[in-house]
């Protein structure tokens, strides 16, 4: 399993699925622009066994919308899509800048259900999960 640039595959499965109600973006994000966002960033994880590469990767995904209702929704059809996977193709995600070929993921289990995180100072409400990708990595 590739970890490099996954976050770019699960972007593409959620267009292929019509999933996307907001902006992706990748990383961090910039206050002045991401007030309606979903955000999907990889937070570290643990290598299970050094002999085989078996690695456990979080995945955190954040929903931003000044809209509680709609951040909540667009978390939780991200949810239903990764929840308790096993086997699951994330497609081929491209652009201008970045080619990322089509990754199999053996396990995708959440850490929780949907929470709800709060809200900024500009009200902009978020709901996230916490996701771990299980598989042997590619080296």
């Amino acid at each position: 399993m590739r970890i490099d640039g996954i976050e770019y595959n699960i972007i593409q499965y959620l267009r292929d699925n019509e999933a996307l109600d907001l902006q992706p973006k990748v990383g961090g994000h910039d206050t002045e622009d991401s007030r309606e966002c979903l955000m999907i960033y990889m937070d570290g994880g643990q290598k299970q066994n050094s002999a085989y590469a078996i690695a456990n990767t979080q995945i955190n995904i954040i929903a931003r919308s000044k809209s509680s209702e709609k951040a909540k929704k667009q978390i939780f059809k991200v949810f239903n899509l990764l929840d308790n996977t096993f086997g699951l193709e994330l497609p081929e995600y491209s652009d201008s800048s970045y080619t990322y070929e089509a990754v199999v993921v053996p396990q995708i289990s959440s850490l929780q259900m949907p929470s709800y995180l709060g809200a900024d100072n500009n009200f902009v409400h978020e709901w996230g999960i916490n996701t771990i990708f299980t598989g042997v990595l590619d080296h």
